[in-house]
């Protein structure tokens, strides 16, 4: 079928791949989508990319290495949409079957997420106790203060105590994410079984030719990122300064009195109309073409010849001495 008269509006209605939680009642049910999957998912897939640059480095790392600093501030929204997804889930699997209207839920749903957290051990009336001797607590209260600095602020340096990332955020390295994912994978393990049946821990896609495999993200860190970061760290001669385990213990399953069934699923075949559109098959390269609009190619050759590079253009006036 042809794409006649049609805009990229169309494809939100094309929902391939979602990946729902389904809480169903007497009469009716709820469906909640599990974006944190996708969330670790490409982040972690951002990681291994930037994990083969170290692999095959020409040079030498740099303390500042924005691709790093993105990475860490992208998990720690991965471990908040994590929470939020967790809570909601709470929310209509014991407390109540009505969806709120946008104002109630603005309050119930979208706050910081250590009020979440507290919510959520009042719905599973849970003492906090086991919760805070796994010290994860403190812990991600660090991974907060790197990521309000690296997004917020970077002046001065952030009080560290309870992990080993950096004073000044700005100079994270791999192994400041390997801790991480470390930290937030014992989080998640804390609360992966709380509904019955159902693992939350995301489960990381893995493509080998055709063919794809899903693996938990605890069996993938701890299994293949691990030892390949440690394979890596061998190569140039470097030595490791952290360890990473799975030392928190899962809580026991929720009961519910409200809901008649919960469980999970995705969708992996399109519908109609989409199993029927085509977008153009053709391999192109527009962007090189629109780069013409601002960089000469006699200029480039020029350069390239001479061995140059232009520094940024922050200065509105440039003096010559």
């Amino acid at each position: 079928m042809q794409n006649r008269k049609l805009s990229l509006d169309i494809f939100r209605q094309n929902d391939l791949g979602y990946s729902l939680c389904h809480i169903y009642y007497k009469s009716g049910g709820i469906c909640i989508p599990f974006v944190f999957n996708d969330y670790y998912n490409l982040t972690t897939a951002n990681f291994v990319l930037s994990l083969k640059y170290l692999e095959n480095i020409q040079g030498v790392p740099i303390a500042y290495n924005p691709e790093l600093l993105q990475i860490f501030t992208s998990y720690f929204a991965c471990f908040e949409q994590f929470v939020s997804t967790l809570y909601e889930i709470l929310y209509f699997y014991k407390v109540s079957s009505t969806i709120p209207d946008e104002e109630v839920a603005n309050k119930l749903f979208r706050q910081d997420y250590k009020i979440i957290i507290d919510k959520i051990f009042e719905i599973i009336e849970t003492d906090k106790i086991e919760y805070n001797k796994t010290g994860l607590i403190n812990k991600i209260a660090e991974l907060e203060r790197a990521r309000n600095y690296i997004l917020h602020g970077n002046i001065g340096k952030i009080k560290i105590k309870k992990t080993k990332i950096p004073d000044s955020p700005l100079t994270i390295n791999y192994e400041d994410i390997m801790e991480e994912l470390d930290i937030l994978i014992n989080f998640i393990n804390f609360f992966r079984y709380t509904f019955p049946e159902i693992d939350l821990m995301p489960n990381i896609k893995i493509i080998i030719g055709r063919a794809i495999f899903f693996k938990t993200l605890d069996e993938y860190f701890y299994k293949v990122l691990i030892p390949y970061f440690n394979s890596i760290l061998q190569k140039h001669d470097l030595i490791p300064t952290k360890s990473y385990s799975l030392a928190t213990k899962p809580i026991n399953p929720e009961v519910s009195s409200i809901t008649t069934k919960i469980g999970v699923s995705i969708k992996a075949k399109p519908s109609d109309p989409f199993e029927q559109l085509h977008l153009n098959p053709s391999q192109t390269n527009f962007y090189v073409t629109s780069l013409k609009n601002i960089i000469d190619s006699s200029e480039v050759d020029r350069m390239n010849k001479e061995g140059k590079f232009q520094l940024p253009r922050f200065m509105l006036k440039t003096e010559v001495e």
